[in-house]
């Protein structure tokens, strides 16, 4: 049997929910791979949280 392809996900907003869904694409098994994440805010604590796990990020909006 073979394994599903994971589909990659960017999380757009750095915020709590938005890194509280980063960490769950992470821990999880089902079909999402945590891409990316978007941020407005370069300084954010959830952007931080992201590339301390090996996520890419990008903040700004340019």
């Amino acid at each position: 049997m073979t394994t599903p392809a994971k589909w990659p996900v960017a999380i757009i907003g750095s915020g709590n929910i938005g890194t509280d869904l980063m960490i769950k694409i992470l821990r999880g098994d089902g079909p999402l791979a945590m891409a990316a994440m978007a941020a407005t805010d370069p300084e954010s604590d959830g952007l931080a949280h992201a590339e301390r796990l090996g996520v890419a990020c990008t903040a700004g909006g340019n």
